[in-house]
Formats: C-alpha cells, structure tokens, sequence
C-alpha cells in the first residue's frame, strides 16, 4: 500500500477515509512461501508500508529464520511509518531497511494525516542507523527521481535525518549489499571499477554533478564541455 492512496497498513484509521488500508497478500500464503524461499538460501523482499504492514514483515522474516546458518540478505522495502517496536522488530529480524530518501520529501503534504506521534517514526533513518539496523537507499524510480545526490540531500534533512557519510554509504556499500553484490559499492582492490567523477563532495557540498560515469573501468558518460 501507499500513504498518498491511504491503503497502507496501520493498526489505527488514518487518513481522510478513517480506514486501517489494506492488506495485498495473505499472511498464511506469504509466511508458506517465505518459509520455502528462506530454506532455498533465497532473499527475499517484502514491500511495507505502515506500522502494522512493517511488524507483519518483520515477524514472517524471522519465523523463516529456524537456525544459525547464514541468513540470506532479505529486505523490507520502503519501512516507512514504523510501530513503538519496529526498529526493534526490523533489527530481530536481521533484515535491511531498504528505504527511499526522496518519499519523505513527497509525503511531507501528507504524512499529518497520522498524527504527530506516528508522523515522527514515519521516516526513522536516524533511529535506525543508531540501532545498527543496515539501511539499503535507493530511488525507488520511477515513482520518485533516481538521482543518488538528491536523495542524499533527502536522507540528511529533518529531525531523523543522517549525516551525509552515513547516507553515501548507505547509498552504495549498502544499497549493494542489500542487492548481493559485494563487489560493487566500494573503492577497493578486486571490487568493480562502476564509479562516477563528481564536481565536489556530496558530503559537504550541495548542487553536486555528475562528471564522468565508469562502468567497469571503462567510461561510459561524460558531461558535456561547457564551450560545446
């Protein structure tokens, strides 16, 4: 569900039609088949949205966590307008928080609609780094732009906001991890040569560009001369 279209999943109404939204899945079917998908090594990524929607994911992850091997990288996509316990609940289950930085500038018009005490664990970036649940960032396109520097710049605005490094990793070591790919995301010895050239540090400076773009090693872009 979506918060614009108030058929997110909350325990309480909200909203101008007073209802609790939707669910897109039976529990029983998705637990089933998670179970299966856990037990193959599979990841597997439930989309939340909604204090209820986000503890339902959390707790079918971890009911398909039966042992101590290791875990595929599963993930709660968007884990937005978390319970009292979702941070929690998101850490129990060992899962990323994949969450798209520019849905808290669009939803800013309508997040009120919860009410302050649910509008302030709406976008818990903060609380969840903090808690040392791994966030994976991305865009979300093509609902929102795809620009990483603009979500960046998202993802550091408002009270739960995060520092600029935290957010540039979490755009690319983390957003790599959470995709099984841990030879991308880094400069490192042995890791993909993807990489961009940019006219200055993101974490310090704002309007950023995008200069050169490398895939491989190899140049892929470059941005127009300014006499062209």
């Amino acid at each position: 569900g979506s918060l614009g279209a108030e058929t997110a999943r909350f325990y309480t109404p909200y909203g101008v039609r007073k209802g609790v939204g939707e669910w897109a899945t039976d529990r029983a079917w998705l637990q089933k088949h998670v179970n299966e998908a856990s037990a193959a090594r599979l990841q597997v990524a439930l989309h939340a949205i909604g204090d209820e929607a986000v503890d339902v994911a959390c707790e079918v992850l971890s009911a398909a966590r039966d042992d101590d091997r290791e875990v595929p990288r599963h993930r709660v996509e968007h884990a937005q307008h978390l319970s009292e316990q979702g941070v929690l609940n998101l850490r129990r289950a060992r899962t990323f928080a994949s969450m798209q930085p520019l849905h808290l500038v669009s939803d800013r018009p309508k997040v009120h609609r919860l009410g302050a005490e649910r509008e302030a664990r709406s976008f818990a970036l903060s609380t969840l780094a903090e808690s040392g649940v791994p966030l994976a960032l991305g865009s979300d396109w093509f609902v929102a732009d795809p620009s990483p520097l603009q979500a960046i710049a998202a993802a550091v605005d408002g009270d739960e906001g995060i520092d600029a490094e935290k957010a540039l990793v979490a755009h690319t070591a983390g957003a790599a991890r959470a995709g099984l790919d841990d030879l991308t995301g880094v400069l490192a010895a042995g890791s993909s040569a993807d990489l961009v050239v940019l006219s200055g540090d993101p974490r310090r400076e704002k309007d950023v560009q995008v200069l050169r773009t490398f895939v491989a090693g190899t140049e892929v872009w470059r941005a127009p001369s300014p006499e062209a």
